[in-house]
């Protein structure tokens, strides 16, 4: 759903910076005009919303430690003709991507 979304878009960049003692994931995408933006932004937080939503009907939690922590913890908001959004990414999640690696 979320690759989807950006699917339309001039441009996508995705970064992942230090946080503290954590990664983060940052989105930039450049949409042809603001109105694009918001609407963008507006698809994705509707969709991590839906994702929260779904985890919590199945009496879940999301694992910090999988893609439901990182996916249902993403927030995002337009700046004229961007969107930027922001996932924080657990180092238990990396350890579990690198098979436990540190």
């Amino acid at each position: 759903m979320f690759a989807r979304t950006v699917g339309d878009a001039d441009f996508v960049t995705l970064t992942f910076v230090p946080e503290g003692d954590r990664l983060a994931a940052k989105l930039d995408v450049l949409c042809r005009d603001d109105r694009d933006a918001a609407a963008m932004a507006a698809e994705l937080n509707k969709a991590t919303g839906l994702l929260r939503n779904f985890i919590e009907r199945e009496h879940l939690k999301p694992n910090p430690a999988d893609f439901s922590g990182v996916l249902s913890s993403g927030n995002f908001s337009s700046q004229g003709n961007r969107v930027v959004g922001h996932w924080p990414i657990e180092r238990s999640f990396v350890q579990n991507v690198l098979g436990g690696g540190a």
